[in-house]
Order: structure tokens, then sequence, then C-alpha cells
């Protein structure tokens, strides 16, 4: 877009409102496979097999797809300058391309944060966990996402607020083994979400990009993979033997995952890596049903 459209898009005049897609495609809805996270307390406690547990779970992720994609129109509002200058999300970021105006999209992020209101209403229970998540992305789109290995562990500890609302949600104690495990693994992803970019879109299409070079993006990815992959090793030796297994698992999930992002860097988010292949997606279904079946048979003593 050009600096005219930028200039019309800030004052929300001379610009369309957008199509009914367009606001659907500000919520990112493939980005709510995110929200997965919050369930897996209700997995790894084995609750699952009580009904109003696996309701109040639901509600919970339910709730966080909602603050999410609030997170994500308000990420859009922040970042539309360099989204516009991104040669793939200038195009696809409705706000960025001045299919919506900024005062649209002001006006949607306060409706999305009217319905996350009554979706606390309903499980005050997960609160504390969203609000935190809240000003975490409130401060990640002002300050963080722009000073490097800070923006990195931002994204990282969003998903383990996640993991804190799910949680709370089923009323179990936060596992630290699931928090050992869970925050590497995001490092790992925010990691390789930033070699993507810097691979396809090169060092201009984020402010953050010119800070970082390939080699160091390589050392968290590879240090973040093989912390998590030693957690859970040992969450399984030490507390469920019975899931070792399922290591296996893992290795293939983290090993494919990173072929995936080398073969074709334009899939720069988890979720487009995520959706683009079936096998990944295949291999993170197979992993989740063999550990439903485990904690069914060898339920957790609670």
């Amino acid at each position: 877009m050009g600096s005219h459209g930028i200039a019309a898009a800030e004052r929300g005049v001379g610009v369309s409102e957008g199509a009914w897609r367009d606001y659907v495609a500000l919520l990112r809805p493939r980005e709510w496979i995110k929200n997965l996270f919050v369930l897996a307390p209700l997995l790894f406690s084995g609750r699952f097999r009580d009904p109003e547990a696996v309701q109040s779970g639901f509600l919970a992720m339910l709730v966080f797809c909602v603050v999410s994609s609030a997170t994500y129109v308000w990420n859009d509002l922040c970042d539309r300058n360099d989204d516009a200058m991104h040669p793939v999300k200038r195009h696809t970021r409705a706000i960025a391309a001045g299919r919506i105006s900024v005062n649209a999209g002001r006006t949607y992020l306060v409706a999305l944060l009217l319905v996350t209101a009554v979706l606390l209403y309903l499980m005050p229970a997960v609160v504390p966990a969203v609000l935190a998540y809240l000003i975490l992305q409130t401060a990640y789109g002002l300050l963080l996402r722009q000073v490097p290995v800070l923006d990195l562990f931002a994204i990282a500890i969003g998903f383990l607020f996640r993991l804190m609302a799910g949680s709370a949600a089923i009323g179990v104690a936060s596992s630290s083994w699931m928090f050992l495990v869970t925050a590497p693994f995001a490092l790992y992803l925010a990691s390789n979400r930033r070699m993507t970019e810097l691979h396809s879109s090169g060092n201009q299409a984020r402010l953050t990009l010119q800070r970082y070079d390939e080699p160091t993006l390589e050392f968290f990815s590879q240090t973040s993979a093989l912390a998590m992959a030693i957690f859970y090793v040992l969450y399984a030796v030490l507390q469920k033997p019975e899931l070792l297994h399922t290591s296996l698992f893992v290795f293939l999930g983290l090993f494919r995952y990173r072929y995936t992002t080398r073969r074709d860097p334009a899939l720069e988010s988890p979720a487009e890596i995520l959706w683009g292949d079936k096998l990944l997606l295949g291999i993170l279904l197979v992993w989740s049903i063999d550990c439903a079946v485990v904690l069914y048979l060898f339920p957790p003593k609670l």
C-alpha cells in the first residue's frame, strides 16, 4: 500500500470499512489452535474423564480464543506501519492494506473486549490469567516486540498464562513439569518464527529483525528444543513412565517442524506451519490421542 493509503487509513477516511471476511480474518481463527494449551492441564491431570471439568476447560479455551483475537487486532493496529512494508502482510492484513480503517479497528477491539468481559463474568476463575495475558500483550504491542530476546520471552509467557487459565478453570494446581516443558517449547516456536521472518522478508520487515542474526536465532532455537525434550523425558521417567514412549512423537514433531520451516520459510507463524503440514498435524493428533489413552488407563494421582 502506498503512502496515500497509509495516511487514509490513519485518518479513517476514504477507506473501506472492510468486508465481513476482513473482520473474520482480523480474528485470526487459524491461530486459535495455540489455545489448545489451555486444555493441557485438563489432559495431564486426568480430569478429562469428568464432564464438568471438560465443560469448564473448553469454556476457558473459548475465553482465550476471544481474548487472543482481541490482542491480534491490537497488534495489527500497533504493527500497521511495519505490516504495510511486509511483502505478504501488506496484502493480507486488512488494517495495513487499508481495507479496514484504524477507527473501525479500534471499535472492533472494544467490542471484543466487551465480549471477553462477559465470558470472564461466567468464568471468574480465569480472570487473573486473562488479565495478566492482556497486560503482557499490551506491553508487547507497545514496547517488548521491539526489544530482542524480550520479544521471544513475552511470546513464551503468553503460553504459560494459557496453562494457568486451564489449571484454574478445572480447579487443579499448576504443574511445575508442565511449565518446564512449555516454556522452552514456546521459546522454540518464537525463535523459529523470527528466523522464518528473517528468511522470508529480510530484516526490513520488522524493527526487531534488524537486531537479530541467523546464528543467534539458530542458537536460541536449538537450545530451546533441547531443553524442552530433556524436560519432557524427565517428566515421563520420574512422574509418568507409562508416557515415556510418547517421547518419540515429541522428537518426531520437533524434527518435522524444523524441516517444514526450512523447506517453506513463507510459512511464518506456528499455526500456518501446523495447518500447512498435514503430517505435522497428524503427529500432534496421534500424540494427543496416545497421551489421552495412557492417562485414561493410568490416571494421575490428584
